[in-house]
């Protein structure tokens, strides 16, 4: 499912760069999209189980989530790009839109997920 939503990434990018180079982009912004997700969850687990944690340690999880998912997706998504771009071209029309549709209620989810946490289920600080 990532490998098919990061070449439609890689199909929207718009520049001069090499193929490679607007891949690992998509990469890139996959990778996000997988860690704001991953961190909606844990916020609404920190919400429902009201745990205390200091704002460093958040900051530091975040980044090494996002490093150590990007490199996971490196080296399953990325170091077989050829692959996946030759699968999905072979896609048939109907079945690419049906893989675009859900791409696209894929990032309004995240964006929506994350909306909702950050706004209902963060604490506020005075």
């Amino acid at each position: 499912m990532f490998k098919e939503f990061c070449y439609y990434l890689y199909e929207i990018h718009t520049g001069k760069e090499s193929d490679k180079d607007k891949f690992f982009s998509a990469l890139i912004g996959i990778s996000f999209l997988q860690e704001m997700n991953i961190l909606s969850i844990w916020g609404t687990i920190n919400y429902l189980f009201d745990l205390v944690i200091p704002r460093d340690s958040i900051v530091f999880v975040g980044i090494s989530l996002w490093i150590f998912i990007t490199g996971i997706n490196y080296f399953i998504i990325f170091k077989k790009r050829n692959y996946i771009m030759k699968r999905v071209n072979e896609f048939s029309i109907k079945r690419e839109k049906v893989g675009k549709m859900f791409f696209v209620i894929y990032i309004l989810v995240t964006l929506f997920y994350i909306y909702y946490v950050t706004q209902n289920l963060t604490p506020m600080k005075s």
